[in-house]
């Protein structure tokens, strides 16, 4: 749904048959909508966008590492596992069904690595 249409759809159903509000408020009440409805789509696309950046390591049932990645959705593009059943072997600190972990890889190591991946 777009904005507009949000908007309009409000204006019709919930604010023009009250008779508390002037018509002539309309205009200034619709623009706070969709500024009100721009922040609500902003802040909704930012969670999305962090929601599946967490870094993250596949490993053999020894421990050697195979791979790092720097998103689950990455993962799964990459192997051709699931994004859902990464998640639930992260969560579940599990083996998948073809006997590899998962884990997340914390931030400081992150930085060590760029910086290994800088120097060579």
């Amino acid at each position: 749904m777009t904005a507009d249409t949000a908007v309009n759809l409000m204006l019709e159903h919930d604010i023009l048959p009250n008779k508390l509000i002037p018509a002539e408020a309309c205009p200034y009440i619709a623009k706070a909508l969709e500024m009100m409805y721009q922040a609500g789509f902003d802040a909704a696309s930012k969670k999305i966008m962090t929601r599946h950046t967490t870094a993250v390591r596949l490993m053999t049932i020894d421990g050697k590492v195979m791979a790092t990645y720097s998103s689950i959705d990455e993962a799964a593009r990459d192997t051709g596992y699931g994004y859902t059943g990464i998640k639930s072997a992260l969560k579940r600190h599990s083996r998948t069904k073809s006997g590899h972990y998962w884990e997340y890889i914390e931030q400081h190591e992150i930085k060590q690595l760029r910086r290994y991946s800088e120097v060579g």
